[in-house]
């Protein structure tokens, strides 16, 4: 979508300030944000490079309240 106006960004979309939060699951951490949904990963920090091909920690992975 395309938007063309004369206001500014600032005037036109909501200002949006993420509270990343920090969880641990077994030998990783997982950075993301809570949302009403639940937890949305937003970045892996493991030491298993297997865990990065794994879907399961794929960016934008909902995981619910359960973590």
């Amino acid at each position: 979508m395309i938007l063309y106006t004369p206001l500014s960004p600032w005037q036109v979309l909501p200002e949006y300030r993420p509270q990343f939060q920090v969880r641990q699951m077994g030998g990783r951490y997982l950075v993301g944000e809570q949302t009403p949904e639940g937890f949305v990963l937003q970045r892996l920090i493991s030491t298993n490079p297997r865990d990065y091909l794994s879907p399961n920690f794929a960016p934008g992975r909902l995981y619910h309240n359960s973590l």
